[in-house]
């Protein structure tokens, strides 16, 4: 087991404790140093030895008065000296630290199981393997639209997702094997580009209320069909571009009717100046 190094401070029964309201500043120091000891040691206690004591608290003699809230207690058959209220802090505390060891065992045992292309790492100097796009389940389905992306779904990265999601969010993702095999199939269908950049603006917009769910991604493949048809709908729907070939020939037009303008205009001041001198002796 980890080593237990943070225990709860119950400000509030430390200072209205009868005891710690009779104590001086030094004997509060002591007592205080001697918690802090003890829960760092065997079952939270202190060994019965008033030196080893009194270098711990600091002071020449731990006060009696200190000494009574150690009372001796036997810890696998040696008398020992430990505070019950500490005592049952440290308990508490080492529960919690096998829960937490317990919760990540679980979770790489779980990982480790999961048999899905994007958790596998290769050898540097082995080759990815060409998949067959016909396989996979998306792909079977009539109704479904063609791929626009045809690579397969060994080259989409779940980390990708997981580092962005927690970016977001502020927590990890839920990386069941559920969610992996949806991020490769919809990656497989419609890009890794398209699926993350849809996923971007989606958690975006939706950060307020996704941050209480324990399982977002559900809500994320859920509308994410519906979301790259939109975003594919809106592409569609703004102006086409103009290649650059008609942009210089427009510009040449424009030149060339520029040009017919200004030899219109000196014309007709070529001509108004020949009237003008004709005309002279009549002005």
């Amino acid at each position: 087991m980890a080593e237990l190094t943070r225990f709860d401070f119950h400000v509030n029964r430390f200072l209205h404790s009868d005891d710690v309201e009779s104590m001086t500043a030094e004997e509060v120091g002591q007592y205080i140093l001697l918690l802090c000891h003890s829960f760092v040691k065997d079952e939270a206690s202190l060994p019965d030895d008033p030196a080893v004591l009194a270098r711990y608290a600091r002071v020449k003699k731990v006060s009696d008065l200190v000494m009574k809230k150690f009372p001796l207690v036997d810890v696998n058959g040696i008398l020992r000296r430990q505070n019950p209220v500490l005592y049952t802090e440290w308990k508490l505390a080492k529960k919690r630290s096998e829960n937490g060891r317990s919760a990540v065992a679980e979770r790489w045992e779980k990982d480790s199981n999961t048999d899905v292309s994007t958790n596998v790492i290769r050898p540097y100097n082995e080759s990815k393997p060409v998949v067959d796009t016909h396989t996979i389940p998306y792909q079977s389905i009539p109704d479904q639209p063609t791929p626009t992306h045809s690579s397969s779904f060994s080259t989409s990265t779940w980390k990708t997702l997981a580092i962005r999601f927690r970016g977001a969010l502020g927590k990890f993702i839920s990386s069941t094997k559920t969610n992996k095999q949806k991020y490769a199939e919809f990656c497989s269908q419609y890009g890794e580009d398209a699926v993350l950049k849809v996923f971007d603006e989606w958690i975006g917009q939706n950060k307020s209320w996704l941050s209480e769910k324990d399982d977002a991604l559900f809500f994320f493949w859920k509308n994410l069909p519906e979301l790259i048809e939109a975003v594919s709908s809106e592409k569609e729907q703004q102006e086409p571009e103009i290649s650059e070939e008609k942009v210089a020939a427009a510009m040449m037009q424009q030149s060339t009717d520029r040009k017919k303008e200004i030899e219109k205009e000196l014309r007709d001041l070529a001509e108004a100046k020949t009237w003008e001198q004709t005309h002279r002796d009549e002005i």
